[in-house]
């Protein structure tokens, strides 16, 4: 991204499943303390995670450090907490009534306490869509721009929304939660091809699906 937006004048966003380090703005002399990352006194959130994505390239973004998998169950925007240090809560391992289904937390940790693993890969879409229509209405149009969305599917803890953002049914869709998250990650995907292509960008973008892990092991 960095290269990307300093040699090739790219407009560049991140959105979604960060998991490339980071640091705690802290007093370092007073450590770091990981079982508290959001509320220990000697970590000061009015400054920006370190080694973020502001700090590599992406221009804008909106990211989870972990993604699903493990807290802070908070997002970042351009590298700022958006979680209030007064309103942060303790999750404990179990699955939670949300809006927009049931979210799960499989270690716990401190994190926002409207935290929805179920909305994970919608957000991921939305933004992306927002960021996109930002940049063809801007000044800089007509310059190209680079987007890593980075969904928290199929990774566990597999929390699979009760419907998708058109309405269409996923929860108990499919034979287990994975596979649930599975037909969801199918419909993000096909979101954000249709987000390129409704826009008229399909014949000027290039798009790379990749995945970081493998498949779930055999039980």
């Amino acid at each position: 991204a960095e290269t990307l937006k300093e040699s090739g004048n790219y407009s560049t966003a991140m959105y979604g499943k960060w998991h490339l380090g980071g640091q705690i703005p802290a007093n370092l002399e007073d450590g770091i303390n990981m079982t508290r990352p959001l509320t220990h006194w000697s970590h000061n959130w009015s400054r920006p995670l370190i080694d973020g994505p502001q700090d590599t390239g992406f221009a804008s973004s909106l990211i989870s450090t972990s993604g699903i998998q493990r807290s802070p169950y908070s997002y970042f925007r351009d590298g700022f907490l958006t979680t209030k240090k007064s309103d942060v809560v303790s999750w404990e391992k179990g699955r939670y009534s949300m809006p927009r289904g049931k979210s799960a937390i499989d270690r716990p940790g401190e994190g926002d306490p409207d935290w929805d693993s179920s909305a994970y890969n919608m957000i991921v879409v939305n933004e992306t869509a927002i960021f996109i229509d930002a940049h063809i209405d801007s000044d800089r149009s007509e310059d190209p721009w680079f987007v890593y969305a980075a969904l928290g599917a199929v990774h566990t803890p597999h929390s699979p929304p009760d419907f998708y953002l058109d309405g269409a049914p996923i929860a108990g869709t499919q034979k287990t939660r994975h596979m649930d998250m599975l037909y969801e990650m199918d419909k993000a995907v096909g979101s954000l091809v249709a987000i390129i292509e409704d826009r008229g960008l399909a014949n000027n973008t290039i798009i790379m699906f990749t995945s970081d892990n493998g498949g779930v092991e055999p039980k």
